[in-house]
């Protein structure tokens, strides 16, 4: 008897562990805005990484073209005809504590470079920093939700 209940109390253990380890990314998935509101970012889970994309803009339109405005920057020159609206700009980073993500990449649309990130979250603020060579050299965005 002694035996059924530990395996039913190991059971129950291991169900609680895995699904919290399988949520552990859920308090940053969702629609988050730039402290300069032009725009509404998708974080989302991308395999074992998170990801994050254009999810809408506030101004989507090009006034130049009268088109939906593309990644004209882009330092690869083939990606420079891609809309910005639905563009993945966040990519593969991974849980590295609580409240903390890295190893990933982040493009800046506003210099058209890839980036090196981390990401932390604090106080209900997603900050997330791009960087060359060492995070204290980089430059953050802070993210509030949507």
């Amino acid at each position: 008897m002694r035996q059924i209940f530990q395996f039913f109390g190991l059971v129950a253990f291991l169900s609680l562990y895995l699904s919290f380890n399988a949520n552990a990314d859920s308090e940053i998935l969702g629609k988050w805005i730039p402290e300069e509101r032009d725009a509404v970012y998708e974080f989302y889970q991308c395999g074992e990484a998170i990801c994050a994309k254009v999810f809408s803009l506030k101004e989507p339109i090009d006034p130049e073209t009268g088109k939906p405005k593309l990644d004209k920057i882009n330092e690869n020159e083939s990606l420079r005809t891609r809309p910005l609206l639905g563009m993945q700009f966040l990519d593969g980073l991974k849980k590295k504590g609580k409240g903390k993500w890295g190893d990933g990449t982040v493009y800046n649309g506003r210099d058209g470079k890839t980036y090196t990130a981390l990401m932390k979250l604090k106080n209900g603020r997603l900050e997330v920093r791009g960087y060359v060579g060492m995070p204290m050299l980089g430059k953050s965005t802070f993210f509030t939700r949507d």
